[in-house]
């Protein structure tokens, strides 16, 4: 039986307020989207239109109304402006395994926002939802997302078996997990 993940509910950090990712999002996505840099350790091509950026915010959210996503968007507690997003992917019953992806406009990228999006992110996900193992993937490459993965407590399992071909070229890239039982042996769960 398929379980649904729950909708999501806001969170406030010493820095952050993560809360639910809305249509109305898109102008500012569109622009932390539309830059080649902050999309460079990304398969994705900067978007070339707001209407680009709607359709794909509309396309997560059903996703979200589906149960298989959860999308929050990050801002900065003093400025309420969207800064990035996070999302929460269920991979299914069999495993209880959830994906975890993240991105920032290149000009917050520095400053430990997302270290800290990602703590509160990992809490809710192992006392809301089923999953009992959460993973991200990165292009190896991308040292800064290695550290901020490993700050988190993930751990690299290694490469992933097949390679990312994008923007003209193979990307090794890394697979990191944390799971629930690792968690609660360090009283963190």
């Amino acid at each position: 039986m398929y379980k649904r993940l729950p909708q999501p509910v806001s969170f406030t950090t010493a820095r952050l307020h993560l809360r639910p990712l809305v249509v109305e999002d898109a102008p500012t996505l569109y622009e932390i989207m539309a830059d080649p840099e902050t999309l460079r350790y990304f398969n994705l091509t900067p978007f070339s239109t707001l209407a680009a950026c709607q359709a794909y915010v509309r396309a997560l959210l059903r996703k979200q109304c589906q149960g298989q996503l959860i999308c929050w968007g990050i801002e900065q507690l003093d400025q309420y402006r969207l800064i990035g997003r996070i999302f929460l992917k269920h991979l299914g019953n069999e495993t209880q395994r959830a994906q975890i992806t993240y991105m920032l406009s290149r000009n917050t990228w520095g400053k430990g926002y997302m270290t800290e999006a990602l703590q509160t992110v990992l809490s809710y996900c192992f006392e809301q939802t089923p999953s009992l193992c959460v993973e991200a993937r990165c292009w190896k490459e991308n040292q800064a997302s290695v550290r901020v993965l490993t700050k988190v407590g993930m751990c690299c399992e290694g490469l992933v078996p097949e390679y990312y071909f994008s923007k003209g070229a193979d990307h090794e890239v890394l697979l990191f997990r944390l799971e629930k039982a690792r968690v609660d042996d360090l009283g963190g769960g």
